[in-house]
């Protein structure tokens, strides 16, 4: 089996896949260094409202 055809198919998907997962890890560490963004900012991203309130909250209730 040859993964020249897939590669050639998909090349966009294989390369901007791991862009934005880099994109939004590179972000997130960002967002960790206090003298970039305060704790109170850093509270109203929306990511983190989110595992706030489904994340966290969901396993907690088990």
């Amino acid at each position: 089996m040859s993964f020249k055809p897939f590669i050639s198919k998909n090349i966009v998907a294989l390369v901007m896949v791991p862009v934005i997962i880099g994109g939004h890890y590179g972000w997130y560490k960002l967002q960790e260094i206090e003298t970039l963004v305060t704790p109170e900012e850093r509270a109203k991203l929306p990511i983190a409202k989110f595992f706030k309130n489904n994340i966290l909250s969901s396993s907690s209730k088990d």
